[in-house]
């Protein structure tokens, strides 16, 4: 299961792009929290105690993604 907000980078270099997805996963977007509009310690115990916000980065690239099949 993935929670949190995300963004999502993308460069295209001669013919190649390059992605690079950014995800915060906290305990106020996994205990839903934040749909219902309140606010918690995210990192109730520091940045490596428990409940503590996990930042993930995923990367790809893919090859001429506009050219011919």
């Amino acid at each position: 299961m993935e929670v949190g907000g995300f963004n999502v980078n993308a460069v295209t270099d001669n013919g190649v792009t390059t992605f690079a997805l950014h995800n915060v996963a906290g305990w106020s977007s996994f205990s839903g929290a934040t749909t219902f509009g309140y606010s918690v310690n995210d990192n109730p115990r520091g940045s490596t105690g428990i409940l503590h916000n996990i930042t993930q980065t995923f990367t790809w690239t893919e090859n001429n993604l506009c050219g011919n099949r």
